[in-house]
């Protein structure tokens, strides 16, 4: 009788540990079935929320057995992290050459605006 007690025991331990992986894999899977339609703000919200579910799951205490049992929930979360981590990579890609267009392209106005031809010193000739 004592042995099944702290099988339930046990088991309701489980209990957090398998909600809040289960609710990461939902996470990321839903995230990688629009992925690429996903914007930067979305990717924020994301990895918000995954951080926060990151920390509950560092916060526990998680025995060997657990972990066995967790495996493969746990290879398919980073299974899909690889492939939001491609997209976040090509986001930031994107992000970079609008942000060297506009630079570019500031520096290509300063040239052409008339005030970029004034003269800053006057010659004077003193011949009289």
């Amino acid at each position: 009788m004592r042995q099944r007690g702290s099988s339930i025991k046990l088991r309701l331990l489980e209990v957090p540990m398998e909600a809040t992986l289960h609710q990461l894999e939902q996470l990321s899977y839903s995230l990688v079935e629009r992925l690429a339609f996903t914007e930067l703000d979305q990717l924020n919200d994301y990895m918000r929320e995954r951080d926060a579910l990151f920390i509950a799951l560092q916060q526990m205490t998680v025995t060997p057995a657990q972990k066995q049992a967790h495996q493969s929930t746990v290879k398919r979360i980073l299974q899909m992290d690889e492939v939001i981590v491609g997209r976040m990579k090509e986001l930031r890609a994107a992000a970079e050459l609008e942000i060297n267009k506009l630079s570019n392209g500031r520096v290509v106005k300063n040239i052409y605006e008339p005030d970029a031809y004034e003269q800053e010193s006057y010659f004077f000739d003193q011949r009289k």
